[in-house]
């Protein structure tokens, strides 16, 4: 398997040797009184990446140091790597460096008393990236913020849905509850019902034969007094 810390160091030495070219073309282009906008742009990208991936370098070695046994590296070569590391940065410096000594030595040759245009540029965009964290770090704040009130927004809404059952399952109660004393007061109604008829017909019978009585009792009294 690969050196991981091989593999990366050889990427930014890489970086490192594009950045020298970069330099002397720089150069080149400023005595031939080229404009350097593009060439400059393009330099401070790659210091930049030079700068992170030392970052990540370093992070790497730490992190190797802390397991050595399993990856089978012992402290000497640990403290190498760290002189590497070293050397990459003297390096990074010398070429900002560089960079420096070229403007002013153009800033001498014009007459003109201005600071390292470079290192300006160089130190306002490191600026601006820290204004454009610090925004973006707000924006996300702020987004979280909005998330939060949805997140509320919705639990309410989902307990009032919750309120919303619970209430028509009382409801649901109740008109069972009615339903079955309707269906208890049907049956009483039609009981009640057959024993009215019943006592109706019985009445009925009963006045039938007080007619026929009535009837035979005034017939024997119509014969004999008659």
């Amino acid at each position: 398997m690969k050196d991981q810390f091989r593999q990366e160091y050889d990427q930014i030495k890489k970086l490192q040797l594009s950045i020298t070219r970069d330099i002397t073309k720089r150069e080149q282009m400023k005595i031939q009184g080229k404009s350097l906008g593009s060439i400059d742009s393009e330099i401070r990208g790659q210091l930049k990446s030079f700068e992170s991936d030392i970052l990540k370098i370093t992070q790497l070695v730490q992190d190797q140091e802390r397991n050595l046994q399993n990856l089978g590296l012992t402290a000497r070569e640990i403290e190498q790597r760290r002189s590497m590391i070293v050397e990459l940065e003297k390096q990074k410096k010398q070429q900002l460096d560089t960079l420096i000594q070229q403007d002013k030595m153009a800033s001498k040759n014009q007459k003109m008393q201005k600071p390292a245009n470079f290192q300006e540029k160089y130190d306002i965009e490191g600026q601006t990236n820290k204004q454009i964290y610090k925004y973006q770090q707000q924006e996300l704040d702020s987004q979280d913020k909005q998330i939060q009130v949805m997140l509320s927004t919705v639990n309410k809404i989902k307990t009032g849905g919750q309120n919303i059952v619970e209430e028509v399952d009382d409801q649901v109660q109740l008109l069972n509850d009615l339903d079955i004393g309707l269906d208890k007061n049907t049956q009483l109604l039609n009981k009640n019902s057959g024993k009215l008829k019943n006592l109706l017909k019985t009445n009925s019978n009963f006045c039938l034969l007080t007619c026929v009585c009535l009837e035979i009792f005034l017939l024997m009294f119509f014969l004999i007094f008659l």
